[in-house]
C-alpha cells in the first residue's frame, strides 16, 4: 500500500509535465495513471499510461515518436485506446457526415452515407452511396426524396429530407452505386463520423492495404484488402432485379483490432479509407454468416465508381 501511495504521489507531481510531453507526440488519445500491462496481461505495477489509436511494434515506430519508458522515475506504458462522444450515426446529423444513416423515403431503403463528391454533369455536390441504399429497388425514380437518418431509423420523428435521387449505375454494370444531389439547405462534410478523419482524395485498392470505415450500424471498423479485381455473385431478386456478377475487392477483418464484425446490414454504402485519409472502396456487401472464412466484406474500387458515375472528389 505504501508503494502504491508513493507511486500515486509521483504521478500527481509529474502529471503536468507528462501532459506537456504527450503533446509532442502524434496520435496520443489520452494520458492517465493506472495498471501497467505486459504481453496483454495486467500486472500489479502502476504507472503513467500513454493512450494511442494504434499500438505498433517498436521497430515500426520512428525514433522521434518512441515514447519514454519512464518519466521522473515513474514507469510508463503505452496502451491502445481511442474515444468518441456517445452520439449516434442513426440520429439526425448536422452537418451530414460520412458514415451516418441515409435512405430513400419512398422506397423505405436505409444504409450509410459514403462520400460527398462533385457530380461532373451538374457541377453540384452529391451524396454517394449504394444503389440498394439510395434507390432501394427497381421502382426508384430520379427525384425520390433522400432522408437522413434513413427510414429504418426515423422512428416517430418527421422525415428530414437532405437530397434527391439523381442517377445510378445499372446493376448490369457490376456496380451497386448511386448519387443524390444535396438540397441547397443541407450542410455536408467529408468528415468520418465519430473520428478525426477528414477524407480527401482517392486511391486505388491494393492487396495488404489497411483501411477503416464508419458504418451506420457497426460504426468504426478496420479491415485489410485481401483480394482485388474480383467478380462476386449477389442476388438482387428481392429488390426486383436478379442475381448479378458484381465487381469489387474483398476486405477481411484486421486482426490487430478487436471488432467481431466489420460490416452488417445498414453499413451498405460506407466508404473504406486508407491511412492517408483517401477514399479507397465503396462497401456494398458482407459475409453471409455461415462461410468458414468470415469476417469479410465486399467493396467497389472507388476510382472505378468515380469514372462510371462521372464524379470527382470535392
Amino acid at each position: 500500500m505504501a508503494r502504491a501511495n508513493a507511486a500515486g504521489a509521483a504521478w500527481t507531481a509529474a502529471r503536468a509535465s507528462i501532459l506537456r510531453l504527450a503533446q509532442r507526440y502524434p496520435g496520443i488519445t489520452g494520458v492517465d495513471y493506472g495498471y501497467i500491462y505486459k504481453g496483454g496481461q495486467r500486472t500489479r505495477r502502476l504507472g503513467a499510461r500513454f493512450h494511442v489509436k494504434l499500438k505498433r511494434p517498436i521497430e515500426e515506430v520512428p525514433a522521434s515518436e518512441v515514447l519514454p519508458t519512464s518519466v521522473d522515475g515513474l514507469p510508463c506504458d503505452v496502451i491502445q485506446a481511442s474515444y468518441d462522444l456517445l452520439s449516434s450515426p442513426q440520429a439526425i446529423c448536422n452537418p451530414v457526415q460520412l458514415g451516418v444513416s441515409v435512405g430513400n423515403l419512398q422506397r423505405g431503403s436505409t444504409g450509410t452515407v459514403g462520400l460527398i463528391v462533385r457530380d461532373m454533369v451538374s457541377g453540384k455536390p452529391v451524396i454517394l452511396s449504394n444503389w440498394h441504399v439510395l434507390c432501394g429497388n427497381v421502382q426508384a425514380r430520379a427525384g425520390d426524396v433522400l432522408v437522413q437518418p434513413g427510414p429504418h431509423h426515423i422512428g416517430n420523428a418527421a422525415p428530414r429530407p437532405v437530397a434527391h435521387l439523381t442517377r445510378w449505375l445499372p446493376l448490369s454494370t457490376g456496380y451497386d452505386a448511386a448519387i443524390g444531389i444535396l438540397d441547397p439547405a443541407t450542410n455536408a462534410t467529408n468528415n468520418l463520423f465519430g473520428t478525426a478523419v477528414a477524407v480527401k482524395g482517392a486511391a486505388p485498392p491494393r492487396t495488404g492495404m489497411s483501411l477503416i470505415k464508419f458504418g451506420a450500424l457497426t460504426r468504426a471498423t478496420h479491415g485489410v484488402v485481401d483480394g482485388v479485381n474480383g467478380s462476386y455473385v449477389l442476388d438482387y431478386s428481392g429488390r426486383g432485379d436478379a442475381a448479378r456478377q458484381m465487381d469489387g475487392v474483398m476486405i477481411r477483418r484486421d486482426a490487430r483490432f478487436p471488432e467481431a464484425e466489420i460490416s452488417l446490414e445498414g453499413d451498405s454504402g460506407a466508404i473504406w479509407v486508407d491511412s492517408k485519409n483517401r477514399a479507397v472502396a465503396l462497401l456494398f456487401a458482407g459475409e453471409d454468416g455461415v462461410g468458414p472464412t468470415a469476417e469479410y466484406a465486399l467493396a467497389h474500387s472507388i476510382d472505378r465508381v468515380f469514372s462510371l458515375l462521372q464524379l470527382q472528389p470535392l
